[in-house]
């Protein structure tokens, strides 16, 4: 049988979004995963994970406003 992660083992959420909290699962095509992931991959000054990479892209939409 396999062993389970103590509760709150695991990495923990660093840098500018180290306050994540929630889980969300999508799927996505896989060239818009590559151009998030490179897009990341230039962030100052190690780069960004992906998950990073999007809050930042999801927020920045919200705060330019909905025009629709």
């Amino acid at each position: 049988m396999a062993r389970k992660r103590a509760p709150g083992g695991g990495r923990k959420p660093q840098g500018k979004y180290g306050n994540l909290t929630s889980t969300l699962t999508v799927r996505i095509p896989d060239d818009v995963r590559e151009m998030l992931e490179e897009s990341a991959a230039r962030r100052e000054p190690d780069g960004w994970s992906l998950a990073q990479e999007l809050i930042h892209r999801i927020k920045h939409s919200f705060a330019k406003g909905d025009k629709r």
